[in-house]
This record gives structure tokens, sequence and C-alpha cells, in this order.
């Protein structure tokens, strides 16, 4: 089998702002298996700015873990959880065709995605309010029905543009993404006002990521609250759930790592009566197109966090065929069809390869 590591970096047709920085590009890793039967296996290690622990130059230095993974069909990586994403992908799809076989105990048996038609919502992000009724607007019309709003900035120019929205568009449904950008007292002021709009949920409201916090804004101002910066791992995921402190997790898999871990911890949130959002972490078709195969399932009826291959000026692969009236129309045969643009692949940057 030859392994080999790419490096792309994708331009944002506007940058990601992060608390601390803006980045006009994403840059991220693919890697590719090819077996001696030209069996052809993608995925994407691409941490996120902002919100991983771990860099692109922390994977290429793990690339022996990763070579040893592969060759002995165990996840060996810790630590790095892009890289353990990729390799769970990797062995998964591999163990799928047979090359290689997984021990009965091995949690990956039940990763199963399931063609499904899923809902998703699209992201509008507010700093002109023209611009931002002209972009809901066009998404409704394209039979998006659920809008995540991105605030925490000018509570006035915010609370004018819901309001526009809300009477214009009374059969949609409204998320809110505050990016932890409020303090508490003000959270639960604004929150107050806002339930008029019948929000769904407002993702993580307030700065510091205080888990009690979250329950009391949701008990305070009847608001549902989203945890997703908070929920990274097994052990936050079991305070939340075990505390019933959140009424959403937004979970990005590739920020999860093991497969495993993510199926634990939406096991233990339907335990918890707990509501899974399944969303991108801003990767490229390759990367998304698992992210897809998660979300397929989850059969909640809840409008998923996977359009976001049009945030990039141009893309590895192009799946926005899959996109139709508001839904991602999953099969499980993408796994096999997304697949680099032959022209684009010229232009990564080489890694490595090596031969095993």
């Amino acid at each position: 089998m030859k392994i080999s590591l790419y490096q792309y970096s994708l331009p944002f047709r506007t940058p990601l702002k992060t608390a601390n920085a803006f980045f006009p590009v994403r840059e991220g890793l693919l890697i590719h298996c090819l077996d001696q039967d030209r069996i052809s296996v993608w995925a994407e290690a691409s941490p996120l700015p902002g919100f991983s622990s771990e860099s692109v130059s922390d994977i290429i230095q793990a690339s022996e873990k990763l070579i040893e993974s592969i060759s002995k069909g165990k996840n060996l990586i810790d630590g790095i959880p892009s890289l353990s994403f990729a390799v769970d992908c990797i062995l998964w799809k591999i163990g799928r065709t047979g090359e290689m076989k997984f021990s009965p105990e091995t949690t990956l048996k039940t990763f199963s995605p399931t063609p499904r038609n899923i809902p998703v919502n699209t992201a509008i992000g507010i700093g002109d309010k023209q611009m931002a009724l002209n972009k809901v607007n066009h998404y409704y019309n394209e039979g998006y029905r659920t809008f995540k709003f991105k605030v925490g900035l000018d509570r006035a120019l915010e609370e004018s543009i819901l309001t526009s929205v809300c009477n214009k568009y009374p059969d949609i449904s409204i998320r809110l993404d505050a990016n932890r950008g409020w303090s508490l007292e003000t959270a639960l002021s604004i929150l107050a006002d806002w339930k008029q709009f019948n929000p769904e949920y407002c993702e993580e409201p307030v700065q510091g990521g205080i888990f009690e916090e979250l329950s009391r804004i949701k008990t305070t101002t009847g608001v549902p609250v989203a945890a997703d910066e908070s929920v990274r791992d097994i052990g936050s995921a079991r305070r939340l759930t075990e505390g019933k402190l959140a009424d959403f997790l937004i979970l990005k898999p590739s920020l999860i790592g093991n497969i495993s871990d993510f199926l634990h911890i939406c096991e233990m949130a339907q335990n918890s009566e707990i509501q899974v959002v399944v969303t991108t972490a801003l990767e490229s078709a390759i990367g998304r197109s698992w992210v897809y195969a998660l979300a397929s399932m989850i059969d909640n009826g809840l409008a998923m966090g996977l359009a976001t291959g049009d945030l990039f000026e141009y893309d590895i692969a192009d799946d926005s065929n899959l996109f139709k009236k508001g839904h991602l129309c999953f099969d499980s045969v993408m796994l096999n069809t997304i697949q680099p643009d032959s022209e684009k692949l010229k232009n990564l940057k080489s890694v490595w390869e090596f031969n095993i």
C-alpha cells in the first residue's frame, strides 16, 4: 500500500474570524491510501484555528504514528484529534474493503452511514443589514428553512435584522451563535428580549465556557442553549449530559477525534434527552464527506451544519450537487466518489509518500 500526505491551502471568500485573529485561508492535510488492488481512500486531518490544540506541523511530525496506525490496522494516535479522526476514517474504509479486519470489540463496526436526505442550516454573518437580508432571501428561495445568525457584536443591528427576518419568513427556524461573546448579565438580558424570535437555541452565549452558566441561561430566559466549544471530549460531554446543562450538543467530529468517542458522546446525549447537531470544522470537500457520513447516522430531524463548502472561493472537489432544497442528499456510495479534482491535485503540496 502507498500512503501519501498532501498539504492544501484554500482561500475563504471572507476571512475566518476567531477570538484572536483573522485567517484568509484554510490550511490542512489530505491523506491518500492506495492498495495493490487500486482501492483508493482519502481522508483529511485539518486542525481548525482558534479551536484545535494541534497544528498542521504537529500532524506532519506524527507521520511515523500515522504510518504505523495504517500498517497495523489500529489507531495509535494520541493527543492529535484531527489526525485520529482521519486514521479512523481510513481504517473503517479499508476494513470495509476487506484488506484489514477489525476485532469484534471495535466500535468502528457501529459506524454505519445511512442514505438519507439531511436538512441543513446556513450561517448568516451580521455586518450589514441589507446584505444579511439578501442572503436570507437567497437561501430561503434555495429551500433552506433553518438559519444560524452570528450575533454578539451589535445588539441593535442584530435585533433589527432578526425582527425583519422573522416578520417576512414566519416559517423558518432561527439559531443564534454568540461565540462566547457576551457576559452572563448581557446574555440574560438579550436572550430574555430575543425569546420573542423563538430561537431553536443560542450557541455558546457566554465568555469563559462555564458550564453552570449555560444551565442558568436556559432556566432563566427560557431560550435553549447549545454547547459547541464546550464539548471536545468524553469528559466534557459527560459533565454536560449528566448535569443536563445544555439542550443541544454541537459536535464537530474531526475536533473530537476518534469515531468511537463521537458515537459515545451521541449515545450519552440521547440517554440524557439532549439533541445533537453535527457540523463540519470547515474542512475541504474530502473531510466534509466523512462528516456527512457521521451526520447521516443521527436521525433526529434537525438541520445539521454541513453546508459550508461555499465559504471557499474554490475547493479540492465539488460536492455542491449533493445539496438540494436545503437538504444534503447523502448516499454512502458518495464516500467512494468524492475525490480530489485532478487539476487541483496537481497544485497540492506533496509532503511525503511511503510504501508499506
